[in-house]
């Protein structure tokens, strides 16, 4: 609360999150699609940004193009603004996790972790252009990775085979548990892959 209050006695326009690009929708979507998170609303957040930690920020998070999108309030209007992406570490929307995994991966959902080990979800928004008589129209098609970090690099977890070659000396733990909770991995996949990388990794 005292955070806030601070950022808001300096002037919200006046902080180091403030800085970036102006963020415009630039994109003439097929059916309503939109690029961002759950829906096209902004959500009251945490960010780590630039080494330090802001409160009550409004963000969405552009998954099509790994950007995030601020909400700024000043004394006059709110405008928009995308972060700087090297200097955000983290971010919550809807109390789930995001961090900055680098250039090479962007900003992935945090599921579980344990020591060095850890496991991310990371959101898809492939580009796909349709032309229509009104013009050229994009088409979103998601798609959802997990990642497994394991022995300092990460990998793409997303089959029985993949679990295998990371934990070879647990293979009859990880068939077992994929014979005993094939509802879950279509209903809750998720819930699948936590409860999977949480008894493979406790010891």
């Amino acid at each position: 609360e005292a955070l806030v209050w601070f950022d808001s006695i300096v002037g919200h326009e006046n902080l180091a999150i403030c800085i970036g690009e102006k963020h415009s929708e630039n994109y003439r979507t097929v059916r309503g699609q939109h690029p961002f998170l759950f829906n096209n609303n902004y959500y009251t957040s945490q960010i780590k940004y630039d080494n330090q930690l802001y409160y009550d920020v409004q963000i969405k998070y552009n998954i099509a193009d790994d950007e995030l999108v601020v909400l700024i309030p000043s004394a006059i209007d709110r405008y928009p603004i995308i972060l700087t992406k090297t200097k955000v570490a983290h971010f919550f929307i809807n109390n789930q996790k995001f961090i900055n995994l680098g250039a090479d991966i962007g900003f992935a959902q945090i599921l579980s972790q344990a020591d060095s080990i850890a496991l991310y979800k990371k959101y898809i928004k492939k580009k796909l252009e349709r032309t229509k008589s009104s013009g050229v129209l994009i088409e979103f098609l998601d798609r959802e990775n997990y990642l497994l970090f394991h022995n300092n690099q990460y990998v793409e977890i997303s089959s029985k085979k993949d679990w295998i070659r990371q934990f070879p000396a647990q293979k009859s733990k990880i068939k077992q548990f994929y014979a005993a909770n094939r509802k879950l991995l279509k209903s809750a996949p998720d819930t699948f892959m936590s409860n999977l990388f949480k008894s493979l990794v406790q010891n």
